[in-house]
């Protein structure tokens, strides 16, 4: 891998710690190789500040991956961040980014039958650019980096996504069905 040397030995303690027989947590530490201000953090949400330029986003961590040290169990991850539970934004919630705090959300406006009846739509904006995001990143990355998969998330929290007003409305559906439950 080019931005870790040691990127096998990384491999092996990765592979020995979920068998149980590393005798030690891993260790991950980034630092950047020189100090230049910005070079502190890795941007987690630079899919969703540079959308919908996944191949900017993946230059500006590639760019940033070689300023870097990753050190001991520590990679070059390239993390599809599109916000936990984006997989409700698949299903028709409005993904939301406010890109100065550096947080998504999702905000949907529909009831139980809607749900209920629903069904994937494989022509989804955000399905789209995530499917953009992985094949971009996939292609800069051969060699260089790890590619991780976005947060789906929990299916109740999903649910409560594409609810709205979460947990809100979620926890009424739950205590109204509980109550018609009773009533049964």
């Amino acid at each position: 891998m080019l931005y870790k040397e040691d990127w096998d030995e990384a491999r092996e303690n990765f592979k020995a710690w979920w068998e149980g027989s590393l005798d030690r947590p891993l260790i991950q530490i980034i630092a950047p190789k020189e100090k230049h201000p910005g070079d502190e953090n890795i941007d987690s949400w630079v899919f969703l500040r540079h959308y919908p330029d996944a191949g900017k986003a993946v230059n500006l961590l590639l760019s940033k991956f070689e300023r870097m040290l990753f050190l001991k169990e520590a990679y070059p991850n390239v993390w599809i961040n599109l916000g936990p539970g984006v997989l409700s934004a698949f299903l028709g919630a409005e993904l939301k980014f406010d890109g100065k705090v550096g947080t998504a959300w999702f905000e949907g406006d529909m009831s139980l039958d809607d749900i209920v009846e629903m069904e994937f739509n494989p022509e989804n904006t955000w399905w789209k650019y995530l499917i953009k995001c992985i094949r971009v990143a996939s292609e800069k990355c051969y060699d260089k980096a790890v590619v991780g998969f976005t947060d789906l998330l929990d299916p109740i929290t999903v649910v409560g996504q594409l609810r709205g007003n979460y947990p809100t409305n979620l926890l009424r559906d739950m205590f109204y069905l509980e109550i018609d439950w009773i009533r049964l």
